[in-house]
């Protein structure tokens, strides 16, 4: 730890292991016979020490994502929306005149942009908790936290300078003759601080969308609610002449000038359509290993279900792809033979929901010829009416590529086992009546 400078964790199931839980960065506590007292010392508390895996490669790398948004996020919008500021201050003489209404600026952090990071911070994830079991190797690019560096903290604070530089130039350039209405009156400072003001939080809005890994339910609202917020509390303003002197009218004022549209319309494109631009080239021709994989899952070529709190040997029961009549089939978990000819086809006939261990298991019972009777394994079915070369009795396996066995069903579902799981071979019948 001191040494190495290196970031460490203990983990430990005993009261001997106290100390090395409380001396680590992480301390992980296992409930075991020697009672509770390692648990009770240690950030985290688990059951056994298989769930460590997924306290890590799961929970970890999503609490580090949702983090280092936060933080950076936090950062940005804050720069990006108070800068201006600064820059009026060069126009001002450096009087401390504020060209943002009091009410705004205060409800900015505390309401305006107050959820969708919070949101994000509990909801957002890259990839799904299937695919980051299934590879632990996308934990490894984690470990040295690319998402929170100087690098990172750079871009975003220049991004924020860009975004309010480029606002504050623009509105000013465009009303620098002054604001007058149709009905002959003149705008002021209010409506010159309100434009910037609402291109910025348009902005800062979009910003956060384009940022968001996973767009769910929460989330969405988040962003929309927060937007729709500030547009009410505007609008509040504009009929409280009594409370709100300098606002009174500005909704109206700003919906009859077309350059108001005309400025919010232009500098959210120019501001976001660079950060979208090189993020898409950066996808497409140097992609990471989460992006390939997000796509996969987008394009539905990876299969999901009920994740498998175990590791299991890999013992297999093939069956090749090509089989002779007569010929003699391997042999299965329970000993016997694969016999007969030709193709064979599996045809889900029932199928029961349960729950063991505090999660949802499917059943299939497929019609007799054959039947694996196999503890504490699993397996999954491939796409409906997939051909599939071999079924496998061990963890992970698929059902999968060209032979001679589909389902007949339609079914996406991963059968898992928490305990028996019967797999039976149905009727035998030619390769040549199998549909492409």
């Amino acid at each position: 730890k001191e040494g190495e400078r290196a970031i460490t964790l203990s983990i430990g199931d005993g009261a001997n292991d106290v100390s090395m839980i409380q001396e680590a960065h992480v301390g992980v506590g296992i409930f075991g016979r020697e009672g509770s007292q390692a648990a009770r010392n240690a950030d985290y508390a688990i059951r056994e020490f298989r769930h460590l895996k997924r306290l890590m490669v799961v929970h970890g790398r999503y609490s580090l994502i949702r983090n280092s948004s936060l933080i950076l996020f936090s950062f940005y919008k804050n720069a990006a929306f108070f800068l201006p500021q600064f820059w009026f201050a060069f126009f001002s003489g450096f009087s401390g005149t504020t060209m943002y209404d009091d009410f705004i600026m205060t409800l900015f952090n505390i309401t305006f942009t107050a959820v969708p990071p919070f949101f994000i911070a509990l909801f957002d994830k890259d990839i799904k908790e299937v695919s980051l079991m299934r590879h632990p190797q996308l934990y490894t690019p984690v470990q040295n936290n690319p998402y929170l560096t100087h690098v990172t903290v750079a871009f975003w604070l220049l991004s924020a300078v860009w975004h309010s530089f480029v606002v504050f130039c623009s509105v000013t350039w465009a009303l620098q003759h002054g604001i007058v209405y149709g009905n002959g009156q003149v705008g002021g400072l209010s409506v010159y601080g309100n434009i910037m003001a609402v291109t910025l939080m348009l902005i800062i809005s979009l910003k956060i969308s384009l940022e968001t890994l996973l767009w769910n339910i929460p989330v969405t609202i988040g962003i929309i609610g927060s937007v729709a917020c500030y547009f009410g509390v505007l609008f509040i303003e504009s009929i409280m002449p009594a409370w709100f002197p300098h606002q009174y009218g500005i909704v109206g004022n700003l919906l009859r000038m077309a350059a108001c549209y005309g400025l919010v319309l232009m500098l959210n494109v120019v501001c976001i359509f660079p950060e979208l631009f090189l993020r898409s080239w950066g996808r497409y021709f140097h992609p990471q290993d989460w992006e390939i994989l997000q796509e996969m899952e987008a394009m539905n070529k990876y299969k999901y279900g009920e994740l498998e709190e175990e590791e299991y040997d890999s013992e297999r029961a093939t069956i090749d792809e090509r089989i002779s009549p007569g010929e003699r089939y391997p042999s299965g978990p329970a000993g016997k033979d694969l016999r007969d000819s030709a193709g064979i086809e599996l045809e889900m006939v029932a199928g029961e929901k349960g729950r063991e261990r505090d999660r949802e298991t499917e059943r299939y019972t497929l019609r007799p010829t054959y039947t694996i009777d196999d503890e504490d394994r699993r397996a999954t079915p491939g796409r409906p009416g997939e051909r599939v070369s071999r079924m496998s009795a061990f963890s992970g396996a698929d059902f999968r590529d060209s032979g001679f066995l589909h389902y007949a069903e339609e079914t996406d579902l991963r059968v898992t086992a928490a305990h028996e799981r019967r797999y039976t071979v149905v009727h035998l019948r030619d390769d040549d009546d199998f549909d492409d």
